[in-house]
């Protein structure tokens, strides 16, 4: 349930000196391996992945891999590459609200800096306010005991910073798997519903 800050990375040389960065889908296989996706559909395979022994892979999980693309192909996959590092995005599902007993999942404001559909994920970078030190959770939740009869899909973008409302502006990202809320799905946009620093705003996302 927490947000992730995203991390500043630096090079060392040949130490870190990726060339290339995405952001991907983890997906493991069968063989106790992974691999990851594009968001347009093409596969990646770390043929190289001696600088990562330890991490474990989660599939559907998003991620920022940097890497450099090798000359060798494996079979099944588009890249073969080596991979430097990768950071683990927060992955989450919607949250679908029926009963207000049940709605802990708080209102506090926080700054939406930017929010794109791809890969069947609702992918949005934010800015909160945080002294640090205290858990903060956000979710993206259809809240069905809202009145809406608009033409597209209202979703709700919300915060809970549980007492933590001062401090630096500090920027996080999260993924949310679209599933059946999918404009690709359904052929209707997304209105996502806001409480923003300013008061709370509608932004209208279809890609």
């Amino acid at each position: 349930m927490a947000v992730i800050i995203l991390p500043f990375l630096q090079s060392c040389g040949n130490v870190y000196d990726p060339q290339s960065y995405a952001i991907v889908t983890i997906k493991t296989s069968d063989a106790k391996d992974y691999y990851f996706t594009l968001d347009s559909g093409k596969t990646i395979y770390p043929g190289d992945k001696s600088r990562m022994p330890n991490f474990v892979p989660k599939d559907g999980v998003r991620a920022i891999i940097y890497f450099t693309e090798l000359t060798e192909k494996v079979s099944g996959y588009d890249y073969n590459v080596m991979l430097y590092n990768i950071e683990t995005i927060l992955t989450k599902d919607i949250v679908c609200l029926q009963d207000a007993k049940y709605d802990t999942l708080g209102t506090d404001e926080v700054e939406l800096s930017y929010a794109s559909i791809s890969g069947g994920y609702l992918n949005v970078e934010f800015k909160i306010y945080s002294a640090g030190g205290i858990m903060h959770s956000v979710n993206l939740v259809d809240n069905q005991l809202l009145e809406w009869d608009g033409e597209n899909t209202l979703l709700e973008f919300r915060h809970q910073a549980n007492g933590d409302y001062k401090g630096t502006l500090a920027k996080g990202m999260v993924c949310f798997k679209l599933g059946q809320y999918d404009p690709a799905v359904t052929s209707k946009k997304i209105t996502l519903r806001v409480n923003t620093y300013s008061g709370s705003k509608d932004y209208v996302i279809n890609k």
